[in-house]
């Protein structure tokens, strides 16, 4: 139902409607929403696989808490088994040697991994230079996250969703450890802004001039 789809839009288990000229224009929407759907593990369920979204399947883990490794390692077990299944039927994933996995957004090429952590960052969020110091991270702003509890206005906003860009020739664990050592920064960023003195202006300096 129109209920359903608005529930699991909202919990980030169903992917939207393409809008940008980039997808509409290699086809991403045609014949939209025909071969579509998600693949839901039960009520509840931190798994999904996203059928005919761009590329013909993405599986995707999303978990409550911190831990990266922990989503990580179930996401790697279910492509492992995924795979397996495939090869059992004499097909599988399209993979080049130099290129790694092939995708449609040239962007995914390599391990065809994304990850994302949301983190409040409401004094980090506040600085001119927050997508600059992300960057320098090897990361990215890509949303405003989700709200908090509704304690303050600004929840949202001080709620972001820093991810993973392009990782040609990186293997999935350097994927996943580059994310938790630059959230760890930007924490730890928050902390000393947080705090006051002349320590945040240092961090801020040491990142931006990486």
């Amino acid at each position: 139902s129109e209920e359903e789809e608005r529930g699991l839009r909202s919990s980030g288990l169903l992917f939207d409607v393409p809008s940008r000229r980039e997808q509409l224009s290699a086809g991403v929407g045609r014949q939209w929403p025909d071969a579509r759907g998600a693949f839901l593990c039960g009520e509840g369920a931190d798994f999904v696989a996203w059928v005919g979204e761009e590329d013909h399947v993405r599986l995707r883990v999303q978990r409550e808490g911190g831990d990266v490794k922990v989503a990580l390692a179930r996401a790697l077990a279910l492509e492992a088994e995924l795979s397996a299944a495939l090869e059992r039927l004499g097909s599988g994933f399209a993979f080049e040697e130099r290129l790694g996995f092939l995708t449609v957004d040239p962007a995914h090429l390599g391990p065809g991994l994304h990850c994302a952590v949301d983190l409040r960052l409401p004094l980090v969020s506040m600085r001119p230079e927050l997508e600059e110091l992300v960057a320098s991270l090897d990361l990215r702003i890509e949303a405003a996250g989700t709200p908090g509890d509704g304690s303050d206005a600004a929840a949202g906003l001080a709620t972001r969703r820093v991810g993973t860009g392009p990782n040609l020739g990186v293997s999935e664990v350097d994927v996943a450890n580059g994310l938790i050592d630059g959230c760890a920064r930007l924490a730890g960023l928050e902390d000393a802004l947080a705090a006051g003195g002349i320590e945040a202006e240092e961090q801020l300096r040491e990142l931006l001039l990486r």
